[in-house]
Parts: structure tokens; sequence; C-alpha cells
């Protein structure tokens, strides 16, 4: 392939966009110091996959996006595009077809970078794996940039292989090589993980298996319930049938007794209308004896005032005639003047006594008449209130034999009801025989039986599973504690896997060996062997700790040589027995450690204080002094004026 053109729009100083046309295998740019040579070749860089913004001369990758000048504003959006003559087919996989190939980049502001192949959007590692083994790329040695010299020149025997690996054309079958060997440890993985769901098939299989034979053995027992079902349902049909002659004889009954009753229904309303007509005529007698009774007590009133108005009278002549005596006495000269006047008097004091006789007679007749009148009101006033009550209790009764009547309508209507329904039953049903019926009846006994058996098997089934559940439920809990404890044994051995595969140094490990041997700390321990923390608090003692915790415990420090790599040593040494340890420092969280490596461990401590989870990190740590610092359970550190954080 050979690179025809370079389009640029808004990367760097190319605001507009532009176009290079490169003809010929040479092709110089010149110009001015800050024209823009260098963005020509960091934009070739760029669009091949560089991700480090420290290369291309910013402190973020955004920041090859036109920022802006005196006179333009910035914009969002930059894009790079390389157009390269492939009509010899020399491009690697699927774009060989294509005569020409255009690969393109474009980033935007916030948002992150985007490539081409060809106007199709594909990954970064599509792009470096399409110039894979051409000597381009983001780090290649085909773009000579500023310091690339140097950086060959000084490069360690390791990167020098990668170039000449690159120049060689072996890299790409490297990289295809690890890519192969990735794919092998996840088939391999895949197929681990493949024989463990096989091996909880079988399990599966086996107990649906165990399964599918209590299914079959329900469905046996189901449709053998159905018959039993069927044969209850034909006896019930027999009963049915019996219960309707008795409810039909039953029904002709309540229709002999409704007439009964109809017919003393009758009787009673003709006997109701007598007592009526006997209560009126009774009534009306009573009515012109309380007449008559009336007139005679109102007689009798006018004759007691009469007789009162005579005895008044004749009180008052009989007063008149002890004066006119008296006067007569005391006035005997005038005798003669009153004589005619006593005359007079005596004439009517003889009318009075007249009337007077025969008032008193009509009082003692109308007397004897008032007890005979009495006794006749009060026979009336009796025979009325018999009437009154007669009437009273067959109305009662009329409204007793009415509800009666109400009753037996409404039963002998629910019994035609009930018998319209057993005649269509027992129009739709064929009566078996009783040797069938019977049969049946065995059959169903035996049913019974058997279903009993069942339901008591399945009760001690259901208990024996509720059982089983119970001691699986005991088990998945005791098997989360044990994987709970078996992650934070992962973590720590990882940690100190960690820490022991930085102090090796590629080629310097039999080197370092040999030295520990000559100097005879071969076999000393480390000190991470003697040292354990409270639970949750490891990975905050590796942070603080680091490489120190694979340092090697040494009787004394005067050693002549020097290791030939990197290497802590730690000498025996023990805190004074009276020594207070702060309890918010990090270690007062150690369990355990050996007495001789006290002293080590608090130096190297010294100033580290935990943080517990929900504490404000910032405040906190504006009270430390300088040299102090807190640590919490993820191993994040923090000081005054910093923060660091740990990545396992």
């Amino acid at each position: 392939m050979r690179l025809t053109h370079l389009k640029l729009a808004g990367f760097k100083s190319f605001v507009d966009p532009t176009t290079l046309h490169i003809h010929g295998q040479r092709v110089g740019v010149v110009g001015p110091n800050g024209c823009g040579k260098s963005n020509v070749m960091e934009s070739v860089r760029w669009v091949l996959g560089e991700s480090s913004a420290k290369e291309m001369r910013g402190d973020s990758m955004d920041a090859v996006i036109f920022n802006g000048s005196g006179n333009r504003k910035p914009i969002s959006r930059a894009s790079v595009e390389l157009v390269f003559d492939n009509s010899l087919g020399g491009a690697s996989g699927e774009w060989s077809q294509y005569a020409e190939i255009s690969v393109k980049r474009i980033i935007e502001r916030d948002k992150g970078s985007t490539y081409y192949i060809n106007n199709t959007v594909v990954r970064r590692r599509d792009v470096a794996d399409l110039f894979l083994g051409t000597g381009l790329g983001g780090r290649a040695y085909a773009i000579i940039g500023q310091n690339t010299i140097n950086r060959i020149v000084e490069a360690k025997p390791e990167e020098l292989r990668i170039f000449l690996e690159e120049a060689a054309g072996i890299s790409k079958y490297k990289e295809r090589r690890r890519e192969t060997e990735l794919r092998l440890r996840d088939t391999r993985e895949n197929l681990t993980r493949v024989e463990d769901i096989l091996r909880e098939l079988d399990k599966q299989i086996v107990r649906l298996q165990s399964q599918a034979v209590v299914a079959e053995q329900y469905h046996q027992l189901q449709a053998a319930l159905n018959i039993t079902k069927a044969q209850v349902w034909l006896l019930k049909n027999r009963d049915a049938s019996a219960q309707w002659g008795k409810a039909q004889r039953n029904v002709e009954k309540l229709v002999i007794e409704l007439e009964a009753q109809i017919a003393s229904l009758r009787s009673n309303e003709s006997a109701l209308e007598t007592a009526r007509q006997k209560n009126f005529t009774a009534t009306e007698v009573v009515n012109q004896a309380q007449a008559s009774y009336y007139e005679a007590n109102a007689e009798v009133s006018n004759l007691e005032n009469q007789v009162k108005n005579t005895a008044d009278a004749r009180e008052r002549m009989q007063l008149q005639l002890q004066q006119l005596n008296a006067q007569l006495e005391k006035n005997s000269t005038q005798r003669g003047n009153f004589e005619s006047a006593l005359q007079t008097a005596q004439a009517e004091l003889l009318t009075a006594n007249t009337d007077f006789i025969a008032a008193e007679q009509t009082i003692k007749v109308a007397r004897e008449a008032v007890p005979v009148l009495s006794g006749q009101y009060q026979t009336a006033l009796a025979a009325f209130n018999a009437s009154q009550a007669a009437l009273m209790n067959a109305e009662q009764r009329l409204r007793l034999e009415q509800a009666n009547i109400g009753h037996v309508a409404r039963t002998a209507a629910e019994t035609n009801e009930q018998l319209q329904r057993l005649q269509q039953s027992l129009s739709g049903l064929q009566i078996t025989s009783d040797n069938a019926v019977a049969e049946k009846q065995l059959q169903v006994i035996s049913a019974e039986a058997e279903v009993a058996t069942l339901e008591k098997l399945a009760s001690a089934t259901v208990q024996k599973e509720q059982a089983l559940a119970h001691e699986l439920k005991v088990q998945r809990e005791a098997y989360t504690s044990k994987q709970r404890e078996l992650s934070l044994v992962e973590a720590e051995i990882s940690s100190l896997t960690k820490i022991q595969q930085t102090m090796k140094n590629g080629n310097n490990e039999a080197a370092l060996n040999a030295w520990l041997k000559n100097t005879g700390l071969e076999n000393k321990a480390r000190i991470w062997q003697g040292l354990s923390i409270n639970k949750g608090w490891e990975t905050a003692l590796e942070a603080a700790l680091g490489a120190r915790l694979n340092a090697i415990v040494a009787d004394k420090l005067d050693i002549n040589s020097r290791s030939p790599s990197a290497l802590t040593l730690a000498v025996d040494s023990a805190l004074p027995t009276n020594q207070a340890v702060n309890k918010n420092a990090l270690y007062a969280l150690i369990e355990k450690i050996e007495p001789t490596q006290q002293a080590v461990v608090q130096d190297w401590l010294s100033g580290a204080y935990w943080l517990e989870d929900g504490v404000d990190a910032r405040t906190a740590s504006q009270k430390l002094a300088n040299g102090e610092y807190l640590v919490n359970k993820q191993g994040d550190i923090y000081t005054k004026h910093s923060v660091t954080y740990f990545g396992a």
C-alpha cells in the first residue's frame, strides 16, 4: 500500500479542511517554526491509533481539537483521514479486495474517538491489525518524530527487540499467536464450565427421572380416580332417583294437605263472615242500649233537679211560714191583713206538696228502672267485647292460614322445580344393574384405600422433602460462608503473589537468589509470613507497606555487597513493653506479628491512620500533619494535599 492523500479538519492548527496530496516516494514539508509541520506527523500517528495525550504534546486527548485563536472560535470536532492506494492488493485480511483504502479517526469533545475504514465503523484494534507487520502504527518505527531517535538509541534490549520484530514482519504472527493462546485458554475454561454443566444436568436427569416415575403413578391414579368418580356419580344418580320418587310422594301428600287447608280456610272465612254479622248486630244493640242509658240518665238528672228545686221551695215556704207565724204572733193585730196571704200560701203549700209527692213517685220509678237499664247495658257491652275478641281471633287465624298457604305454595313450587330437575337428570341417566353397582362399590372402596395409602406416602414424602430442604439450606449457608472465606484467602494470595512478582526482575532473579545464598539470607522469613491484620483491612495494609511486605528479616544490616535488584531488608528488633499504641493508628489493627518485627513494622506505619467507611476523607485529611496519611479498606491513601487510589 502507498499513502496518496492526507485529509485534516479541525486537528490542532488545521482548523479548515485541508488535503495534502502525496506524490512520489519522497515528500518534504518545509516552513517556519509554528506553522504546523509537526502537527502533520502527529496527525498520521494519531489516526493510526495513538492513545497517549503526552505523545500528542497535550494534557488530554481533546487537546488535538482546535481550541480557538484571536479571531476564530474553538470547534468541537476534529478528524484525520489517510487514503492508501491498494491496487497491488498489499493489505491483509478482508480489506485486500479494495483498490483504495481510507482510514479515518474522528474525535468530539467529551465523547471520545471513532475509527472508520472505508467509512465503516471499526475498532482501534482493527486499524492496528490492518498495519500489523508493516512498521506503521501509533508507536511503530516507520514514523520518526521528535525524540524518536533518542528513544531508539536509549532503548533497552526488550524495546529494541520489538522494533526488530516489527521490521522483520513477525510481530503480526506473535500477535496472532497471543490471540490464539487467549482463545485456547477461553476454550479450556468454556470446556470446564461445560463439564460442570453436564455433571449438573446428569444430576437433574436422575432427579427428573424419579419425578417422571412419580408423575406416571400420579396420572394412573388420576385415571382410576376419574373412573371412581364416575361410578360414585352413578350411585348418587340411583340415590337421586329414589329421592325423586320419595319427593314425588311428598308432593302428592302436600297437595292433599294443601287442598284440606284450603277447605279449612273456606270454612274459617264463612265463620268469620258470620261472626262479623253478629258483631255488627251486637254493635247496634249496644249503641241502642247506650242511647237509652244516656236518655234515662238525662231524665233522672232532670227529675233530681226538680226534686231539689221543690225541696228548696218547701224550705223557703216553711221559712216564710215561720216568719209569718212569728209575725202573726207579734202582729196579731195584723192577722186580718195576712189571712188572705196565709190562705194563699197554704194553697201554694198544698200544691207544692202534691207536686213534691208526684216528683218523689217519678224519682222512685226512675230509680227502680235504672238497675234494669244498667244490666241491659252491661250485657250488651259484654256481648260486644266477646264479639270483638272472636273477630280478632278469627282474623289472626286467617292470617296464620294465609301464611301456611303461602309456605305450602312455595314448598310445592320448589318441589315441582326439584322434580323437574330430577326428571331431566333421570332422562339422561342409564341405570346399571345391581351386580355392576356392587362391583363398582368394591372398586371404589379399593380405590379409596389406595388413595389413603398414597396420601400417607405423599405426606411422608413432603415431610422428608421439608427435612431435606432444611438440610440443603444449612449446607448452602455453610457453602456461602466457606466461599466468602475462600474469596478473602484468594484475595490475600493474589496480593502476596503480586508483591512477589513486583520484586522479581526478569533475568536478575537468578542473580538475586545467588546473592541471598552467599549472604546467608536465602532461608530467612519474609515480613508477610508473620503478619496478619483484622479482617477486611488486608488491602489497606498492602497499600501502606507495598513492596516492603516482601522484605527479608535479617539479624543485622552490615552486609558487604549490594543486592543485584530491588530488595528490602528488615533487622530484628522488638518494641519496649511499656510503649503505648494510638488506637486510631493502622498498626493498632494488626492481630498477629512476630515480636522481632514489631519495631520495623511500626516504623514503616508511623503516621498511617485507618479511615472507616462513611467518614468524609477530605475533612479528616485536613487535620493531618506533614508525613501523616489516612488509608481506607479499599487501599486509598489520603494526605493533607493529595490522594492515591489503590489499584489491584
